[in-house]
């Protein structure tokens, strides 16, 4: 599953119409969102890559894992 994050111009809520679907036919993703503030313009909708997030978290390229004891192994990622 690949979730992507959207940066929109405006607010919306998380309750009421909110809707995610993909049509795998014609290869699209249709949202339907409820705005906060009725009646807001959301500008440059069309330009779908300055809506998605960029990641922020980076990995380091080598990882520290220990094995502990027999079940415990310690993963850390700063």
């Amino acid at each position: 599953m690949c979730v992507a994050r959207l940066k929109l111009p405006g607010e919306v809520t998380e309750m009421g119409a909110s809707n995610a679907v993909y049509d795998a036919d014609d290869g699209k993703f249709v949202l339907t969102l409820e705005k906060m503030n009725r009646g807001e313009h959301f500008p440059n909708l069309d330009l779908i890559s300055s809506l998605l997030v960029k990641k922020t978290k980076t990995f380091p390229s080598k990882p520290n894992i220990r094995v502990l004891g027999k079940d415990i192994i310690f993963l850390h990622v700063a």
